[in-house]
């Protein structure tokens, strides 16, 4: 967006769109051309169909919604119960410098209990990477750039989640369900899938390979 200066993380982006205040340390709201950027990167994204093409029919929206197993669930709420727990514990201690708490950091436990909602191999996935809230600032790797070696340890994962069935997931089932449901009423259907997770969106590809 800028030459020179690629946005590859959360720190740049927020440098390149905010500021901190010098006394508070906190993030400011966006003015002058930190506000002309913000604007310039939003009009970019705003999709508005030409004139010629208003007689196109409606845009349709549909909402798919799914549940998650009873493992999932489990395993989800469980982290989730130890982020209510941490939350507690650090409004009562000294403070994150007083050295006396040893717990994962609250955000760590809330970032587990959404990657088993994604995928129960997610949270496995993270770990063997050695990627955690407390080093990298980062819940479930919006972007991240991986290491020689953990793009050999994300290959080996993504072989053992081909196997058995390994890919599925609530989540994903979902995904292609509702994928062949517009793909039966238009064979020209494409997909785009969003998410939180880099390494989810790996998981997502295997699933609909072997799908």
């Amino acid at each position: 967006m800028i030459p020179g200066n690629p946005v590859k993380s959360i720190g740049l982006m927020r440098w390149v769109y905010s500021r901190k205040n010098a006394k508070t340390k906190q993030w400011t709201k966006q003015s002058g051309r930190w506000l002309q950027r913000l604007i310039q990167l939003m009009n970019a994204w705003i999709i508005r169909r030409p004139a010629s093409l208003t007689k196109l029919p409606p845009l349709e929206r549909t909402q798919w919604t799914f549940s998650l197993n009873a493992n999932e669930e489990r395993e989800s709420n469980y982290h989730y119960g130890k982020y209510i727990t941490a939350i507690n514990i650090h409004s009562n201690d000294k403070g994150p410098g007083d050295g006396n708490n040893k717990m994962t950091p609250p955000r760590g436990h809330l970032a587990k209990a959404s990657q088993h909602s994604y995928h129960p191999r997610l949270a496995e996935i993270m770990a063997k990477l050695k990627i955690t809230t407390r080093k990298q600032g980062i819940d479930n790797a919006v972007e991240y750039e991986v290491t020689p070696e953990q793009a050999k340890a994300l290959s080996k994962c993504l072989k053992e989640i081909k196997k058995n069935n390994n890919w599925m997931s609530s989540r994903i089932m979902a995904k292609i369900e509702a994928f062949d449901f517009f793909r039966q009423k238009d064979p020209s259907t494409n997909l785009l899938i969003i998410a939180e997770s880099v390494f989810y969106l790996e998981i997502v590809a295997v699933a609909f390979d072997e799908w």
